[in-house]
């Protein structure tokens, strides 16, 4: 094994993508409250060989709801996977691209677990494009109520052929020695899709729960100032507005920004039909100290619309983490539906017009990203500041290949790829001094930015 661990597996073709590892209490037992699923991973982890991470995604789909996690299948140990992963920042330029083909190579998505409320199997598997593939076997597993609890089985075929290349055998690895590794993969990923289903199937379970959806129907009720310092109430805000689109934005976020312009000219036809747009200004510095840029990027971008300080202490604002995140208020402030996270100026309208329709709306989920003309995509990294993070490790993935790069002074890892399409996107290591981010990110169709805020360690 320890040839396979230091060899530069440039000809391996099929790598595949891995999301960042979910973290789990000291006993590996997790809950994951959008499948309302828990998982007890402590024997599974001690029996397998190898590594096992679970990544959860969270409601992808909401008309039917799906939600899913991903099960990540390391094949090497885990002692050896946090070493590499620890070590990277000080590992020469030459192990730090070695180690990034190697943890490319190693890692394969070997189940999903998938709940839903669609009414059968093939209904779900439209509402998410699930597509049979050779080997991809889906079992449900149990009901609730509604809730059907699938585990789609997936075979980690990539992983196993690197043990099929002669050029990792010598004298002290030997043929026997990749077949035993490669018995071992089986053995693991065998366990794994064994004991998952047994655990859906026999385990405890609990209706799944969307937390974007327990905000329908609250109340968005605050008193806060302009950026004059005046007073203003919420209710001031929205009487006089059919339905208000409240847009959370800030200073420092650039994909707020780059879609103002947009607002401004929705805010127009907005007002055409008894509704409009509220600006709700989130700063991670003093107001005072921004107050001036807020102003010019409003007056550049044509903003006519009110914009106050966000409140961020009231309960309901106090749940974003993620910018910009617009919410559809009616003229007392109730929430009408789920909150559109990113820079999405396509949902906005179409969302506002069904509601006064009365029409049910389907809002996607949305990671953030926005377009750029740079014909590359970037990914942003900063601290809770707006301060630019250097050196977190990012990993960005389409279906089959990896690529890693980390941040430079600026905060910026940058990503030049051909097919504009959607990628995921992980922190994969954060620097020294920060919380690990556990979030999954996905880039638009077309090239884009995505930001990324760290929490520093305590």
């Amino acid at each position: 094994m320890k040839k396979l661990l230091t060899i530069v597996l440039a000809a391996i073709l099929l790598l595949s993508c891995f999301p960042a590892m979910a973290e789990e209490n000291a006993e590996n037992i997790m809950f994951i409250e959008d499948l309302g699923v828990t998982l007890n991973l402590t024997d599974l982890m001690k029996e397998c060989t190898n590594s096992i991470f679970v990544e959860n995604d969270g409601v992808i789909v909401r008309d039917p709801e799906v939600a899913l996690a991903t099960i990540i299948y390391y094949g090497l140990p885990q002692e050896t996977l946090n070493e590499i992963i620890n070590s990277y920042d000080q590992a020469s330029e030459e192990e730090q691209q070695m180690n990034t083909q190697l943890l490319r190579a190693l890692s394969s998505v070997a189940a999903y677990i998938i709940v839903s409320n669609a009414p059968d199997q093939a209904a779900m598997a439209e509402a998410i494009g699930l597509q049979a593939m050779d080997g991809v076997e889906v079992k449900e597993a149990a009901t609730l109520n509604s809730w059907h609890y699938y585990l789609v089985t997936i075979p980690v075929d990539g992983l196993l052929e690197i043990y099929d290349n002669p050029d990792i055998l010598d004298e002290t690895y030997t043929e026997e020695m990749a077949k035993a590794d490669q018995a071992a993969i089986r053995t693991d990923v065998d366990l794994i899709h064994s004991r998952l289903f047994q655990q859906l199937e026999t385990g405890k379970l609990v209706e799944p729960v969307d937390p974007s959806g327990r905000l329908i129907g609250q109340t968005l009720e605050f008193e806060t100032t302009d950026l004059d310092g005046n007073t203003v109430k919420s209710a001031d805000l929205f009487k006089d507005n059919k339905i208000t689109m409240v847009n959370l934005w800030g200073t420092w976020c650039s994909n707020c920004i780059n879609e103002m312009a947009e607002l401004a000219q929705l805010h127009i036809r907005l007002q055409e039909k008894g509704c409009g747009i509220v600006g709700l200004e989130s700063e991670l510095k003093p107001i005072e100290t921004v107050a001036d840029t807020a102003r010019g990027i409003m007056t550049a971008n044509g903003i006519t619309y009110p914009n106050v300080i966000a409140p961020m202490d009231n309960p309901i604002l106090a749940q974003f983490d993620s910018f910009p995140t617009t919410l559809f208020v009616d003229s007392d402030g109730k929430i009408l539906t789920y909150p559109i996270v990113g820079a999405v100026v396509s949902q906005y309208e179409p969302t506002i017009e069904a509601l006064l329709a009365g029409e049910s709306v389907n809002i996607s989920a949305e990671t953030g990203a926005v377009a750029n003309g740079d014909n590359k995509y970037c990914v942003y990294v900063y601290d809770t500041e707006g301060n630019p993070v250097e050196g977190a490790f990012i990993q960005f993935c389409d279906d089959t290949t990896c690529s890693f790069q980390p941040t430079n002074a600026d905060g910026l890892a940058e990503f030049r790829v051909d097919v504009e399409k959607v990628y995921e996107v992980h922190v994969i290591q954060a620097p020294e001094g920060f919380r690990q981010d556990e979030g999954s990110y996905k880039t638009l169709e077309t090239y884009s930015d995505v930001n990324i805020f760290l929490d520093k360690a305590e």
